[in-house]
């Protein structure tokens, strides 16, 4: 039984993935072209580039023509805009949407899926929500869900690692995975080229991995220490506004106790090149309930924390 893929990948043209195109470009792209040329009937690939969420996206629909999409990565240009904003992730997502995706066919099996690579948080998440008019990214989530369509996130260490966990349950509300660059190419050439031979889904393949030898080897992610927290995201977050309320909360727990770390994720204490400071958004009650609304309504976060979620909601094992 022949399957048929289409492959929109979303790439962070920010100003600090400079070096990492050119890489991604000699080890993923070029064969990734290769793969189209020999099996342009069963595969179609199209690209978004994004950069700041003030930024428009660049964005080539799909094709089944090597050559075109050749043209495409020629055409790609790395911003060199300084400061970075948030990164626009929900605006290349949004816009992924839209894209001419084939629909599933009972009779012939068409696996759908969008790979993003990035390296720094979305916008929406370490800002005033009323900074960015963007999407909702866990809203986004859902509707590729929906859509059947699968997100793998690649992230390009080590500054990702402050949000490794909430992309990581980001792409597994839509069935995919999370994976780190160091291993990213070899795994997605290996399960695209398998998707298109074997009688196996793309999740199929994705769930033969060995996850410590695959995934984890060489990178700074590792899945064990986040659990907690990815099953935070993937059970009681509907919305990135939830994922605000429970970095919030991770670091009120942090800074009453011992050793507090201005992210979501503790996976790392000091090695982000870069980390970035969100005090002056989470630093008070007052501020986090002037700063961020919450998803009911525009009444205060603590109003809303006393009757909107159960009591566990935000308890502090969810986050150690």
């Amino acid at each position: 039984m022949t399957t048929t893929v289409d492959v929109v990948f979303a790439f962070d043209c920010s100003s600090s993935m400079d070096r990492t195109w050119n890489k991604v470009r000699a080890d993923f792209f070029d064969p990734m072209t290769n793969i189209l040329r020999s099996n342009s009937d069963k595969i179609r690939l199209g690209f978004i580039g994004f950069g700041s969420h003030s930024k428009p996206t660049t964005t080539f629909e799909f094709t089944s023509l090597s050559e075109q999409f050749r043209q495409y990565l020629d055409q790609i240009r790395i911003s060199n805009e300084m400061p970075e904003g948030p990164k626009g992730v929900a605006l290349a997502l949004e816009d992924a949407l839209n894209f001419d995706w084939r629909p599933n066919d009972l009779f012939s099996p068409h696996e759908k899926i969008l790979i993003l690579f990035t390296n720094g948080p979305p916008c929406g998440l370490f800002h005033q929500q009323n900074e960015c008019q963007c999407s909702d990214l866990l809203v986004l989530a859902e509707k590729y869900l929906k859509k059947g369509i699968m997100i793998v996130v690649v992230g390009v260490e080590p500054d990702i690692l402050i949000v490794d966990d909430l992309y990581c349950g980001l792409a597994k509300k839509t069935g995919g995975e999370y994976l780190p660059l160091v291993n990213a190419s070899r795994i997605l050439l290996d399960v695209l080229s398998r998707s298109l031979i074997e009688e196996e889904t793309l999740g199929q393949l994705f769930r033969q991995l060995d996850w410590r030898f695959d995934v984890e080897m060489n990178s700074e992610f590792h899945f064990d220490e986040m659990k907690n927290r990815v099953d935070f995201v993937l059970k009681r977050c509907r919305t990135m506004s939830d994922v605000r309320q429970g970095i919030y909360w991770y670091l009120r727990l942090n800074n009453e106790g011992k050793d507090a770390f201005p992210c979501f994720s503790p996976t790392i204490r000091s090695n982000c090149s870069s980390p970035i400071s969100i005090v002056h958004v989470f630093s008070d009650d007052e501020g986090y309930r002037s700063a961020l609304p919450t998803v009911a309504s525009n009444s205060s976060f603590l109003s809303n924390y006393q009757t909107n979620f159960d009591d566990e909601l935000f308890s502090p094992d969810v986050f150690i």
